[in-house]
């Protein structure tokens, strides 16, 4: 039995798409999108990372097409992370005493607006 897909949270029935331009210089691209909101927390999304050579979008030198799952959930307004984002980004930090803290007293604050 295959995990059930979610749809693009901000827009139903289109897959995450993310699209960049190659750099010649660096060899490399650079993607920056938005926070994508109403996440879920261990859903699973169809996310399409697209590659061109010109700005134009004309020739596509990539594609990659796959099923990532949120580490991240925003659905209810706040941030909630998973134990094991928290552990990749956050496992290390220290207290006033150079102890660390574990990860499941970190929190996000959190400052819920009004619809």
């Amino acid at each position: 039995m295959s995990p059930e897909l979610h749809d693009n949270p901000e827009n139903k029935g289109a897959p995450i798409i993310y699209q960049g331009t190659l750099d010649n210089v660096s060899g490399s691209t650079k993607i920056t999108h938005a926070t994508v909101h109403n996440v879920k927390l261990n859903a699973q999304y169809h996310m399409i990372f697209e590659v061109y050579s010109d700005s134009e979008r004309t020739h596509l030198i990539t594609r990659i097409n796959q099923v990532i799952t949120s580490p991240v959930d925003n659905s209810m307004g706040c941030v909630q992370l998973s134990k094991l984002f928290k552990e990749e980004k956050f496992g290390e930090i220290i207290n006033s005493q150079g102890e660390i803290i574990p990860v499941d007293k970190i929190t996000i604050a959190c400052k819920k607006v009004a619809d």
